[in-house]
């Protein structure tokens, strides 16, 4: 069965199922909104199984190395990054637009969405009915429950939508069991076992069509999709509501179950009118691919533009080759081994990604002598692709790659850009996924070309660096020399006085404690100023372990004699399992110092102040940590906010502003990280700040491997 299932994926692969025009339309027209929320961007993915099922395939896949798997939109889309999730959005709308895919959908796309949408709601109001801890979850698993479906109508478009025809649930996973090998409730199940998830998410999808009374002992996730797919069938239907099933799986009264439909129905009419699915015909909801606002929409974006912008923000090379990696699986659904020249050793060396096997990194190919289909690729710049019809014959390292890709031979498509030879993309395949490999060659080869010019340029930027930089440093640091030294000697005056006032008060522990916030505040002091010189030392500047909780605790210990007698509520959400990152601890707790005490002067009638932090947040590509400091204040107003980095006069009487953000905002690019902010009048101020996860002592190598 196994066999049949992976057959059947591959004819009806993920990247080729239709979503919903409105949808797609309404995600266009937001994700270049510069008001635009992750919020606001989830609830609209959360109306289409297939966007949904997209999201959470890329989120949850090996690149990300995530602890823990993602149920949930909205923190798949904070932890990809506004960049990832534009692109796969675009790429749909694409995708969707110029292969003109629902001509193949021999089957009512509108009753499909609407019998989807009314199991998703349906599982929704029985998980807070009967007291599932995780709606979000149970609305995903209707989301999921018929996506079988539409692999199957793709890659057999005739003969599936004669089935469909037959109407009755049980009848139609006979024929599909008998005819494919395996029905659309196992394939679906399929799709969400490939992500991982510590769930009964694929359980509920497998079993959503199983009597009810062979589900009576199941997980509570089984019975709600079970009861909730049968009452969306029932529903779109016009049929009674299944009241035999809801009595014997969750002891509900038919008034009950009633009110469930009743409540799924209004849901599902609300999302249904927004999509314009209510008045469409049954041809016209499948053909508004081609017609409204989605092609207009679709038009005025290039998929080339949405790979360019996702190359484009990568600023070294693994980044580079992770947005490579992504691209192809967004666009594709496939998962590339990136193949790079090296030029001293006239080599193709693997780029090294976390989550690949590590075996990978060791087939390094020589370009001039290897017999692999890869170097042959290389050398000749043409897209090979073959079967391994005879392993035998091929040469070892190309049947470890087959192995390690999990295929039964290669393709290679060749890294070209300007007539020079950058590398090889190579993929594993097998013969149910060659037709497909066939299909997407032409878009393949153009994706290829401008992952090639992005190495290009990533290359030209590396050897323009440089330059008579440190000339003009020694210039200025002999300019200030005499200031620091006269700086320094005031500065060990005042700590040789702490060291001597930490003797007397040894048997004090919170004296100690204080004066340990004091000492650090006298070298940070004296880092600020090495700061302004440009003289500090190697040493003075290399980062180092540090606990961010203990970073904003101490922060929080300097602004007390802000809070004291202010009305000011302090409350923190620290991230207990967040571990010490590498990072300029000077800069880091400047940038916090100026932070809380704007947060603190701006409410000057009071109000909350709150800091949190949060392990695995992805920007650009990059694995982060976040802190979070927002306040209840009055907010800032627009054409401060429109400024609100550059250097101004200070509005703290109206919300926040002056030098400091702009010092702020500096700190952060030096520590690579990233600051933005939200305010309104209504909700105050919130200020995001995103650090490089970057482990000390190896261990996020370790953790890689």
């Amino acid at each position: 069965m196994q066999a049949s299932i992976h057959s059947l994926l591959e004819k009806g692969h993920l990247t080729k199922l239709p979503s919903l025009p409105g949808v797609l339309a309404e995600l266009l027209n937001s994700i270049d909104s510069d008001t635009v929320s992750f919020h606001h961007l989830s609830e609209l993915v959360n109306k289409d199984p297939v966007l949904t099922a997209k999201m959470l395939s890329v989120g949850n896949s090996a690149l990300f190395m995530r602890p823990q798997k993602f149920t949930s939109v909205e923190r798949v889309m904070i932890t990809l990054g506004l960049h990832l999730v534009k692109t796969i959005i675009i790429a749909a709308a694409v995708q969707q637009f110029f292969e003109k895919l629902s001509h193949g959908m021999r089957i009512d796309l509108r009753t499909f969405w609407r019998q989807t949408l009314t199991a998703a709601t349906s599982a929704r109001v029985l998980a807070q009915l009967t007291g599932y801890p995780a709606p979000g979850e149970a609305y995903l698993a209707g989301l999921m429950c018929n996506l079988g479906q539409l692999v199957l109508v793709r890659g057999h478009p005739d003969s599936y939508a004669a089935i469909l025809e037959l109407g009755d649930d049980a009848a139609v996973c006979t024929v599909e069991a008998g005819q494919y090998g395996a029905t659309h409730a196992e394939v679906g199940a399929a799709v969400v076992e490939s992500w991982n998830l510590h769930s009964y998410l694929a359980e509920a999808v497998r079993y959503h069509h199983e009597p009810a009374d062979q589900v009576t002992d199941a997980p509570h996730l089984v019975k709600i999709l079970n009861l909730a797919s049968g009452l969306g069938a029932a529903s779109v239907e016009g049929r009674e509501p299944p009241y035999r099933d809801a009595d014997l799986l969750f002891g509900l009264t038919r008034e009950v179950t009633n009110s469930v439909q009743r409540q799924a129905k209004e849901q599902t009419a609300e999302v249904a009118a927004a999509l314009h699915l209510e008045t469409a015909t049954p041809q016209a909801a499948n053909e508004t691919v081609e017609q409204g606002p989605m092609a207009k929409a679709t038009r005025e974006q290039a998929l080339l533009g949405a790979v360019q912008q996702q190359l484009k923000h990568a600023d070294d090379l693994e980044a580079l080759g992770e947005a490579i990696f992504h691209c192809t699986n967004v666009l594709f659904g496939l998962e590339p081994v990136i193949y790079l020249h090296d030029r001293e050793l006239d080599q193709l060396t693997p780029l090294r990604l976390s989550g690949q096997d590590w075996r990978i990194a060791e087939l390094a190919l020589p370009c001039a002598t290897s017999n692999s289909m890869v170097a042959h690729a290389f050398r000749s710049g043409e897209l090979l692709s073959e079967l391994a019809d005879s392993a035998a014959a091929w040469p070892v390292v190309d049947r470890q790659l087959c192995e390690l890709l999990g295929g039964e031979g290669l393709h290679c498509v060749p890294l070209r850009g300007a007539g020079d030879s950058l590398g090889v993309l190579v993929i594993g395949t097998n013969p149910a996924r060659q037709p497909m490999l066939n299909e997407i060659r032409p878009l393949f080869q153009l994706f290829a070309s401008e992952a090639a010019d992005a190495l290009q340029r990533f290359h030209r930027r590396t050897a323009d660096r440089g330059g008579d930089a440190e000339e003009m440093q020694q210039q200025w640091r002999a300019r200030i020399r005499e200031l620091v030294h006269e700086t320094n000697n005031p500065l060990g005056i005042v700590r040789n006085y702490l060291y001597l006032l930490g003797s007397q008060l040894d048997s004090d522990p919170q004296a100690q404690e204080n004066l340990r916030v004091v000492q650090d505040e006298i070298e940070r002091v004296a880092g600020l100023i090495r700061r302004f010189t440009e003289i500090e030392t190697e040493e003075e500047v290399k980062p180092r372990a540090v606990d961010i909780n203990q970073l904003l605790s101490d922060v929080m210990r300097l602004i007390e004699p802000l809070i004291v007698g202010r009305n000011i509520e302090v409350k923190t959400d620290f991230d207990a399992a967040l571990p010490p990152v590498m990072t300029r601890y000077d800069l880091l707790k400047q940038v916090m110092l100026n932070l809380v005490k704007n947060a603190c002067e701006a409410m000057t009638n009071g109000g909350r102040l709150e800091l949190s932090t949060q392990d695995y947040v992805y920007w650009h590509d990059r694995e982060c940590i976040e802190i979070v400091v927002s306040d209840s204040g009055p907010g800032i107003p627009p054409h401060v906010l429109a400024n609100l980095f550059k250097p101004v006069t200070s509005t703290k009487g109206e919300g926040h502003g002056g030098l400091g953000l702009s010092i702020a905002k500096n700190l952060m690019d030096e520590l690579e990280g990233f600051i933005g902010c939200r305010s309104s009048e209504a909700k105050g101020t919130r200020f995001q700040l995103l650090l490089p996860r970057e482990l000390a002592d190896g261990r996020d190598e370790e953790r890689k491997k």
